[in-house]
């Protein structure tokens, strides 16, 4: 049917010509200028052009034994590394141990109309479970 119609299959591949692109350079903090090393960019020690402040988000547990202090200090600290202010979070939700049990769709849920009935508007959300990262 394809011959009929003029269309034939061949069996290797077509030849093109092409050519390499340099790699784009980005813009970080304090006007530097920005390559990739073995094709990829590290952003360790680097900075956000124009970083931003957060201003409200909240951390949400689902795992009991998180040391949450630690989480929080390391976040915060991260953050300001990149040139991001932060200020501590509004709250810090923990899930009830009656739910752990439950099925994941179930847990997210609970939580999250304990987090509705707390909240004034809409923080970001850092959810601490093994297999789910939400961030709305």
């Amino acid at each position: 049917m394809l011959r009929s119609c003029g269309i034939t299959i061949s069996n290797s591949f077509t030849q093109v010509e092409g050519r390499v692109l340099p790699a784009p350079k980005l813009n970080v903090g304090n006007g530097e200028d920005f390559f990739p090393r073995n094709g990829r960019w590290s952003f360790q020690n680097k900075k956000f052009v124009e970083p931003a402040k957060i201003q409200k988000w909240a951390v949400v547990n689902f795992f009991a034994r998180c040391d949450m202090r630690g989480l929080i200090r390391d976040l915060t600290r991260l953050a300001e590394m990149k040139g991001l202010l932060t200020e501590q979070p509004f709250d810090v939700f923990e899930e009830s141990p009656q739910f752990r049990r439950a099925p994941p769709a179930v847990r997210v849920d609970k939580m999250f109309e304990e987090i509705q009935a707390k909240l004034p508007g809409v923080p970001l959300f850092l959810k601490r479970l093994k297999y789910i990262l939400i961030n709305p």
